[in-house]
């Protein structure tokens, strides 16, 4: 076998992630990647093939959207989206185990990527995996003058002119939230966090060192504009002075979003 599978299972809740049978020849379903999975499970289990798990632990916290851009083996923004389709499986106990209802939106508890080696699996979890550790370390491992440690993409000129991209859809505490950011080897060149009920709203919008804010996180970011480093990322910088939505933020990505590559990681112990 020339080709590798990883799971991405985003949405546990009390129960396991699901084995399903395996389908009858012909038989038609829109969960035909888990089917794909669980038929490469029953075959290559010995094989490590599923090394590498991205989990959220209950569903007050619970990932959307993921994109990544200008970052390893991608250049051009690419989107993992957890949104459910309107399709329906023939079986409907498959979308009743797999597709759960939050507000206005149907997601998915698990999906799956798969392809053939080197097509970019492994830095989709990089690229999770450097998010969620720039996010909570940025503030306090490095210090002014230091590198981000980013590796942008080294086969098109154009990508050195351009930032990476991380952006990261979630739901937190029944509200969702929109945060990202942009940077180069040095610093951070952009960062963002808006939040939505009836309609999104900014929290802040960040161009170099330049700040603007707004609604409730005037009052736990102002002033601390002057304390980020441009190397580090003000949602964390904020969170280090205790603001309240920021210090969440990171508590969700901490403990939250969590990324498993290999059995010898900490999160799978």
């Amino acid at each position: 076998l020339d080709a590798r599978c990883w799971i991405l299972a985003c949405h546990f809740t009390q129960y396991p992630l699901p084995i399903h049978p395996l389908p009858r020849q012909g038989q038609e379903s829109n969960l035909g990647i888990a089917f794909l999975i669980n038929r490469w499970y029953y075959k290559c289990v010995n094989l490590r093939f599923f090394r590498e798990i991205v989990g959220l632990q209950t569903r007050k916290a619970m990932f959307i959207e993921f994109t990544v851009g200008n970052y390893r083996s991608f250049f051009a923004p690419m989107t993992l989206n957890l949104e459910a389709t309107t399709l329906q499986s023939a079986e409907k106990t498959l979308d009743e185990q797999n597709v759960f209802q939050s507000g206005d939106l149907r997601l998915l508890r698990s999906a799956a990527i798969y392809g053939a080696n080197a097509s970019g699996k492994s830095n989709l979890i990089r690229a999770m995996a450097f998010m969620r550790k720039f996010v909570l370390q940025s503030a306090k491992e490095s210090q002014a003058g230091e590198p981000t440690g980013i590796e942008r993409f080294r086969l098109n000129t154009a990508a050195r002119q351009e930032p990476a991209l991380f952006q990261i859809i979630f739901i937190m505490e029944g509200r969702q939230y929109r945060y990202g950011f942009e940077i180069d080897e040095q610093r951070v060149r952009s960062e963002w966090l808006y939040h939505k009920t009836q309609r999104e709203t900014r929290l802040f919008l960040r161009e170099g060192q330049q700040f603007e804010l707004s609604g409730p996180f005037v009052k736990e970011g102002k002033g601390i504009e002057t304390r980020t480093r441009d190397n580090a990322l003000f949602l964390s910088v904020v969170a280090q002075f205790n603001g309240p939505i920021a210090a969440n933020i990171l508590k969700w990505f901490r403990t939250g979003f969590n990324v498993i590559s290999g059995l010898e990681d900490v999160w799978y112990m």
